[in-house]
């Protein structure tokens, strides 16, 4: 099985995910490209 980058599968589950948000009626567009244009800081509280 090749490789994928992880960065790519999430950055395309978030696009899914305000995509549909957006459909269902329950965001607005204005909100959802606000939302697209968040840089993630790198901080998380996940213990490895």
């Amino acid at each position: 099985m090749p490789e994928v980058s992880l960065a790519s599968l999430d950055e395309l589950f978030w696009a899914r995910v305000i995509t549909f948000l957006v459909k269902m009626g329950l965001q607005s567009p204005e909100r959802a490209n606000m939302l697209r244009g968040w840089k993630h800081s790198g901080f998380n509280i996940h213990r490895s």
